[in-house]
């Protein structure tokens, strides 16, 4: 929780962000989807609750659609905070 803290407290609270959930590919691709969704959710929740603003902020789920490794599964169990 404090890398989520010092993140909420760097942000430009003035710009919009999405906050983007990703998964493995193991399992079935709709549990991948809403478990990357709660992912994103989670530190949709923390930052709000950090001080950043709620309505600067919207979260989703891309499930297993990204590799950020091939090499390591847990590489791909992510979320990505990205200004819009």
């Amino acid at each position: 929780q404090a890398s989520i803290r010092t993140l909420a407290r760097s942000m430009d609270k003035t710009k919009h962000y999405v906050v983007v959930g990703y998964a493995s590919e193991e399992g079935s691709k709709a549990f991948n989807y809403e478990l990357s969704r709660r992912r994103a959710e989670t530190v949709y929740n923390l930052l709000v609750k950090f001080g950043f603003p709620a309505e600067n902020l919207e979260y989703k789920g891309e499930g297993p659609t990204t590799k950020f490794s091939t090499d390591d599964k847990n590489a791909n169990r992510v979320v990505v905070v990205k200004q819009k």
